[in-house]
C-alpha cells in the first residue's frame, strides 16, 4: 500500500482504521463483533500504518537505520504510557480494585464511553502524523540525480523472492521465541499480581502498564541506537540474554511493588528492543526496494506469539502453575539466541 499511494496517505489510512475500529467496538454486542472491531480492524490499521513513517525516514538517513526505527517505534510504545493512563482514568476515575474477579457494574457501564474518547483522539493524532510526513526521495537525501541514482532503494528481493529464503524462516522463528517473554507479560502481569496481596490495586498496575509501555518506547530507541553501533547479532545476543535472566527472575520479583514494577518494565523495555532490532535487519537481509514490504510479511510472526502464546499461557498455568511458564519463556528467549547463529 505504501509503494502505490506514498507512506502519508498510508499511515493516515491505517491511523483511521484503528479509530474506526475502536469507535465501532464500542457499540458491540456480541464477542464475535467485538473481535472483528477491535481486534481485526484495529490491528489491521496498526499494520497499514506501522511501517510507513520509518519507510520515510530511512531516506532522510540511510546510515542509521536502527537509531531511526527505534526512534520513530518509541512514539508508538509511549503512545501506550499516555492512553492506557488516560483509558484508566475515564473508565475507573476512582482507582477501585476487582473482587472476585470483577469490577463493580458502573466501571463496565463507562468502558464504551472511554473506547470512543479514545477513538476521536487516535483519529486527531493520524491526521496529524499525516501533516507531519513527508517523504524523500534518495536523490533529495544524497543530492545525487534520481536518474542516475542506483543507491540501495534500487535494490532488494521482491517479498516473493523473500519467503523463498532461509534468513526469512530463521529470522521469522527467532522473532517468535524472543518476544513470548515480553508478550506473555504484557498479558498476565495484572491477573498474576491478583494472587499477591501486595500487588492487588488496579490503580498501581494502570500505573505499572503506563510505566511499561513508556519502558517499551525508550526500549526501541535505545536498541535501535546500539544496533547501530555494534551491529543485529550483538545486540540480539545481549538483548536475548537479558531477556533469559529476567524471565527466570519473574517470580520472585512479587514481594514489593516496585519490585514487580521493574521487572514489567525492564520487560517491556526489551521487547521494545526487539521491535527496533529487526526492521534494520530485513533491510539488510532483503533489500531496501521491499523492505518495509518484507517486513510487513515478517510481522505475521509478532502476531504468531501473541496469540500462539496466549493460548499456551492458559494451557500451562492451568496444568504446572505460573513459575513453570516463566522458566519456559527464558528457554525460548535462549532459543531465540541459538537460533540466530544460523542466521
Amino acid at each position: 500500500v505504501s509503494r502505490n499511494i506514498g507512506p502519508r496517505r498510508t499511515a493516515l489510512l491505517g491511523g483511521l482504521m484503528q479509530a474506526a475500529g475502536v469507535y465501532l467496538s464500542s457499540y458491540a454486542k456480541t464477542l464475535t463483533q467485538f473481535i472483528a472491531t477491535y481486534s481485526i480492524l484495529f490491528g489491521w490499521g496498526i499494520g497499514t500504518a506501522y511501517t510507513a513513517p520509518m519507510s520515510a525516514a530511512w531516506k532522510y538517513f540511510p546510515n542509521k537505520k536502527g537509531f531511526v526505527s527505534g526512534a520513530v517505534l518509541t512514539g508508538f510504545g509511549s503512545g501506550g504510557f499516555i492512553f492506557n493512563l488516560i483509558g484508566s482514568r475515564i473508565a475507573n476515575p476512582k482507582g477501585i480494585n476487582m473482587v472476585n474477579g470483577q469490577f463493580p457494574p458502573e466501571i463496565y457501564a463507562r468502558f464504551p464511553v472511554m473506547l470512543r474518547t479514545l477513538s476521536r483522539y487516535y483519529a486527531y493524532l493520524a491526521i496529524a502524523g499525516f501533516i507531519l510526513i513527508r517523504d524523500k526521495t534518495p536523490a533529495e537525501v544524497d543530492g545525487v540525480k534520481a536518474a542516475t541514482a542506483a543507491g540501495p532503494e534500487a535494490t532488494g528481493l521482491t517479498l516473493s523472492d523473500a519467503v523463498r529464503t532461509k534468513q526469512f524462516y530463521t529470522l521469522w522463528g527467532m522473532v517468535v521465541l524472543a518476544v513470548c517473554g515480553g508478550l506473555t507479560v504484557g498479558n498476565v502481569f495484572k491477573s498474576y499480581a491478583q494472587g499477591f496481596a501486595a500487588l492487588n490495586s488496579d490503580s498501581f498496575m494502570a500505573l505499572v502498564g503506563g510505566f511499561g509501555a513508556l519502558f517499551n518506547g525508550i526500549g526501541r530507541l535505545f536498541w535501535g541506537s546500539v544496533s547501530d553501533v555494534i551491529g543485529f547479532r550483538k545486540s540480539f545476543y545481549t538483548l536475548s540474554g537479558l531477556q533469559v535472566a529476567i524471565m527466570a527472575l519473574f517470580p520472585l520479583t512479587t514481594s514489593t511493588r516496585y519490585l514487580y514494577m521493574m521487572a514489567v518494565c525492564t520487560s517491556y523495555f526489551l521487547l521494545g528492543g526487539l521491535f527496533a532490532l529487526v526492521p534494520p535487519v530485513v533491510q539488510r537481509l532483503f533489500g531496501s526496494k521491499h523492505g518495509a514490504t518484507v517486513y510487513g510479511a515478517l510481522f505475521s510472526s509478532f502476531a504468531a506469539a501473541s496469540l500462539g502464546g496466549a493460548h499456551l499461557t492458559k494451557l500451562v498455568v492451568k496444568s504446572l502453575g505460573w513459575a513453570p511458564l516463566f522458566r519456559g519463556l527464558a528457554v525460548a528467549a535462549l532459543g531465540a539466541a541459538a537460533l540466530s547463529y544460523t542466521l
